[in-house]
């Protein structure tokens, strides 16, 4: 299950990012879904 897509994040991104830097958030580890990116051994989008 996506939970990015479950959750609107793919849409809303930017307010996301923006709310995290207002919690005084300054570093974030965040990276792509893996099943969005990885298509078969050797494959990547």
């Amino acid at each position: 299950m996506d939970e990015l897509e479950k959750s609107g994040h793919y849409t809303c991104w930017q307010k996301d990012f923006d709310l995290v830097q207002e919690l005084g958030i300054r570093f974030l580890r965040y990276g792509p879904p893996i099943h969005t990116t990885f298509l078969g051994p050797g494959k990547y989008d």
